[in-house]
């Protein structure tokens, strides 16, 4: 989940548990509307490309299809 966040500047990381990053991490935030702006904007455009359910959809159904095929082509058997 770190690597995603840094990845696409989506949030803040945080050890569990560091209630003070995590309250840094929010006042950063509220002091800084623009920072906010960009990164909800760039967790909706992340969401949007990456994790729409059509999209997760057609990649699982990708999945099992290419499952059924390696199958098939092995034992002949559906």
């Amino acid at each position: 989940l770190k690597s995603v966040i840094e990845k696409y500047h989506i949030g803040f990381s945080y050890q569990p548990g560091d209630v003070n990053s995590l309250i840094d991490y929010i006042k950063k935030l509220y002091q800084n509307a623009a920072l906010y702006n960009t990164m909800a904007q760039n967790a909706r455009e992340l969401f949007d490309k990456e994790l729409d359910v059509d999209i997760i959809y057609e990649r699982y159904v990708g999945h099992v299809e290419k499952i059924f095929e390696d199958h098939l082509s092995t034992t002949g058997v559906p």
